[in-house]
Formats: structure tokens, C-alpha cells, sequence
């Protein structure tokens, strides 16, 4: 997901003027182009598969200790990412 101004630029759908309009605030505005590729740098790695994984075994790892005493194995045993 692109947040408008955030991590990239949005324009309307078949809107020429508006794609020329936004690629014109990025040539012209190198901060802004800079910020706006290290924020969607950073956006695309949330969704890299490393940390997609983490967060999955995160869940299950905290759905584990909220088990504790019950039926379930004390531990559980994951390859190192």
C-alpha cells in the first residue's frame, strides 16, 4: 500500500496531466524524491519474506507462552532464519 505523499506519489487512473504533474514535483524537488524512495525502501521491506516469517513465528511463539501449563509442549524448536 502507497501512502499518498508518504512513501510515493498517487495520480488518477489514465490522468496524463496528473502522472507528468507528479513526475515534475520529483525532478524538480531531489529531497523530496529521496525521502519518498527511503520510505517505500522501507515499506517494501516490511513485506520481504524474512520478516513475514519473523512475524509468524512471533505469533505462534506468543501464542505458546499464553498457553503455558496447558496440553501443549513447553517448547517448540524453528530453523534459524
Amino acid at each position: 500500500m502507497i501512502t499518498h505523499g508518504i512513501d510515493g506519489l498517487l495520480v488518477r487512473p489514465r490522468d496524463t496531466m496528473d502522472l507528468a504533474n507528479g513526475l515534475t514535483q520529483l525532478v524538480l524537488d531531489a529531497d523530496r524524491r529521496a525521502s519518498l524512495a527511503a520510505a517505500g525502501r522501507r515499506r517494501v521491506e516490511e513485506y520481504s519474506w524474512p520478516h513475514v516469517v519473523q512475524q509468524v513465528i512471533s505469533y505462534y511463539e506468543r501464542l505458546l507462552d499464553s498457553q503455558r501449563g496447558s496440553r501443549l509442549p513447553a517448547y517448540i524448536t524453528h530453523p534459524p532464519l
